[in-house]
């Protein structure tokens, strides 16, 4: 499981015992799913309390386990990976995790200031073939990714920054509800038709680039000054299209590989080609309601040229 907290007042958020419970409380659920490892992170170079990051990890790949949050050294990137490369342009040995050879990719796509674009993180992601979560924290432009796979395979929720609780939280599940409260109460499911990107800026005490530099090294010592806030600004990046969609092309089976299919007056012999957008099927007044509705589903989501039956 993975957590984020993004505090819009640093200085309240100094230490982990000073986190909102409505957000850590997730964190004996995300133990579950992770029982191997777990660990909290945050971003050096950055006003304390700005940004934890926590990870709880199952070891399931690679020889040795890939503990989490993943980080480049002090003031460097750090990534939360919930989810599997499968295939794609992104080839993981036998013997690694992907979570590593994932934060590679990144890196270098985020690192190099000649080939780092606003979309280097959304174009690495679309390498990826597999389900997945993740929060990624981009250091050198201080952006916070969130997001998951274009199907939604994978769980990831969020909870804005209220009166209350000046905290921006994202999470791969939700904790126990506070008595009197519902379940799942402030928390929202992210959409997965795009990646999320939270850029953080300054609202108060911003003397321009040079001094704000100046004063980080100040500020880190001094714990941020009381008062001081942030913000951020959430910006969508929409997955591109695909063709077709959802699905890798696969070839045409040889016709004398299907096998024949059974005479019954109850199974209807269904074909689609999603490349073409057609498919060939009995008469609709032929169909029963729950074949029909089987029918649009399919047209969407099944790969080309692949023969289906439905039996009412």
């Amino acid at each position: 499981g993975i957590l984020a907290i993004l505090s819009l007042q640093p200085a309240l958020s100094c230490l982990l015992d000073q986190l909102p419970r409505d957000l850590t409380n997730v964190i004996p659920f995300l133990d579950r799913r992770g029982p191997d490892s777990q660990a909290w992170l945050t971003p050096s170079g950055e006003p304390p309390g700005l940004l934890w990051m926590y990870s709880a990890v199952l070891h399931l790949r690679g020889t040795e386990l890939c503990s989490q949050p993943v980080a480049e050294g002090a003031g460097g990137n750090i990534l939360c990976w919930n989810g599997e490369i499968f295939n794609g342009n992104i080839t993981v040995p036998a013997n690694e995790s992907d979570t590593a050879i994932l934060f590679q990719s990144l890196n270098a796509a985020c690192q190099d200031p000649a080939t780092s674009s606003d979309t280097a993180v959304l174009d690495v992601l679309c390498e990826i073939e597999g389900p997945f979560a993740f929060i990624f924290w981009e250091a050198r432009k201080r952006r916070l990714w969130f997001g998951r796979d274009r199907l939604g395979r994978r769980s990831l929720v969020t909870k804005k920054p209220s009166e209350k609780s000046p905290h921006f939280g994202i999470s791969s599940c939700v904790g126990r509800a506070p008595q009197g409260a519902s379940e799942g109460e402030g928390w929202e499911e992210v959409e997965p038709s795009a990646v999320h990107c939270l850029r953080i800026k300054e609202e108060e005490g911003a003397n321009g680039e040079e001094e704000r530099r100046g004063e980080e090294s100040e500020r880190a010592r001094s714990g941020g000054r009381e008062g001081e806030r942030v913000g951020f600004e959430e910006v969508l990046f929409p997955w591109p299209e695909r063709s077709p969609p959802l699905h890798r092309i696969l070839p045409s089976p040889p016709p004398s590989s299907s096998p024949p299919l059974p005479s019954s007056p109850n199974f209807c012999p269904v074909t689609f080609d999603l490349l073409s957008s057609s498919f060939s099927s009995p008469p609709p007044s032929t169909l029963c309601d729950r074949d029909r509705s089987a029918l649009s589903v399919m047209e969407r989501l099944v790969p080309p040229s692949l023969s289906l039956s439905c039996r009412c």
